[in-house]
């Protein structure tokens, strides 16, 4: 029976309704509801109320369900999903049910009932930048104001995505401060003396073999300490070995070394095209940084590829817009050509959604067919708020990313560039 409401739990629930209330069918009838609420939510709600007082249930088998057909209905973005969440018990609530409604509430800009989410996240959550920012627009938008910048002050001083938000509120400075992760000069040849394994990493690195050198260099790095990390994050960059580098100092707690963390590599290329296609050079740097770590030879899962990582379809939609022979996978992954395939690319998205790179970095992400349809309704939306409520929490994230990593490049090449500045306000069609 078991085995049968695990293939068919639907089909087999009407069965169940008649069967004997003992603790195993209670069991069964339990993940045959859970089942179903992880295909069709709504119809899982629906056998649920049909069936919930034939048995006794315990507190626990009824808190498991209410919480997995919230959780469905807001996975498969329900309308019912909000009422379905705010309804459930504190202690039924877990992380993922904070999040889920509190997202929904800012989709439909419910900041009251967002205000009470947050302050009822367990603390972990709430802490978080992101649930501070939010705590203090949904705070701004109460009317609660002194409390509100108290927050926005604090979080200003960070330098991520939300602090570069908090601080174009309070139009402050931001704070992008290089500190070196390595305060001594490094004696490389010693140190590599006493790492044989970072040694051959450094010979292989230097052959081209990248494969055989990742796996010495993390071998090597699993018998360091903070310090040496540092060091070894440092000498990779001193060798032009980005990706390493900037992998390497993530293990560390440090995050202040901006040159070491944001380098600029293939600056003659990237400038060159950025002149050609009319893009901000920063803007290319943040999605390179956040695409590849600019290794030149990175190759995604799903065969993205290079510095740019173009899926092999778009550098051939490219390389024929352009005039040119249908590319191999060895001429995707030349730097030069995948520059200029990426930039090209990135213009095309930049010009369909008005100069907008929060919209231009969805559409590189996810494709400007799936950004058209997360367009709001009926209304202008702030582009934070957008960014916020994006399905995809990938591509969420990569947002959120390249528009910080571009600011962050601004300080490098010179400039001044408000982060929010780059993402205007959201229109309903484009």
């Amino acid at each position: 029976t078991w085995y049968r409401v695990h293939r068919r739990p639907q089909q087999s629930l009407k069965q169940l309704a008649k069967s004997a209330d003992s603790e195993l069918n209670r069991k069964i009838i339990v993940h045959a509801i859970d089942r179903l609420a992880r295909k069709d939510s709504l119809q899982a709600l629906q056998s649920w109320e049909l069936i919930r007082e034939q048995f006794e249930f315990s507190d626990a088998q009824r808190k498991q369900l209410q919480l997995r057909i919230a959780l469905s209905a807001a996975f498969q973005h329900e309308p019912e999903a909000q009422v379905l969440l705010s309804k459930l018990d504190g202690d039924a609530m877990n992380d993922q049910a904070y999040l889920w409604l509190a997202r929904i509430q800012l989709r439909s800009r419910d900041w009251t009932g967002l205000l009470r989410t947050i302050n009822g996240m367990p603390a972990h959550l709430q802490e978080e930048n992101e649930w501070q920012y939010w705590l203090s627009r949904s705070m701004e938008a109460e009317g609660q104001l002194h409390s509100s910048l108290t927050l926005l002050e604090e979080l200003s001083d960070k330098s991520s995505y939300y602090g570069f938000l908090a601080a174009d509120k309070l139009k402050r400075d931001y704070r992008i401060e290089q500190e070196n992760a390595s305060s001594a000069e490094i004696d490389e040849d010693g140190f590599l003396a006493e790492n044989p394994h970072m040694l051959r990493a450094r010979e292989l690195f230097f052959l081209d073999r990248l494969v055989d050198a990742k796996r010495e260099w993390f071998q090597a790095l699993r018998h360091l300490d903070q310090n040496q990390i540092k060091q070894a994050a440092t000498l990779a960059s001193r060798w032009q070995w980005h990706d390493s580098a900037i992998r390497t100092v993530a293990k560390t707690e440090h995050r202040s070394d901006y040159s070491l963390r944001f380098p600029m590599p293939y600056k003659q290329q990237v400038m060159a095209h950025a002149e050609e296609r009319k893009l901000d050079p920063s803007l290319i740097y943040g999605v390179m940084r956040r695409e590849s770590l600019f290794d030149p030879l990175a190759r995604s899962s799903v065969g993205a590829l290079g510095l740019m990582q173009l899926m092999p379809s778009t550098a051939r939609n490219v390389a024929s817009s352009l005039g040119l022979k249908r590319p191999r996978t060895i001429d995707i992954l030349s730097v030069e050509n995948n520059i200029r395939f990426g930039t090209h690319y990135l213009s095309t998205v930049m010009s369909r959604f008005d100069n907008n790179v929060a919209l231009a970095a969805a559409a590189y992400n996810a494709g400007p067919s799936r950004v058209k349809r997360w367009l709001p309704r009926d209304e202008t939306m702030s582009a934070d708020l957008w960014v916020e409520t994006v399905p995809f929490k990938e591509t969420r994230n990569y947002v959120q990313a390249v528009l910080a990593y571009s600011t962050v490049f601004d300080r490098s090449l010179g400039k001044q560039t408000l982060m929010s500045s780059r993402m205007g306000d959201v229109k309903t069609q484009y």
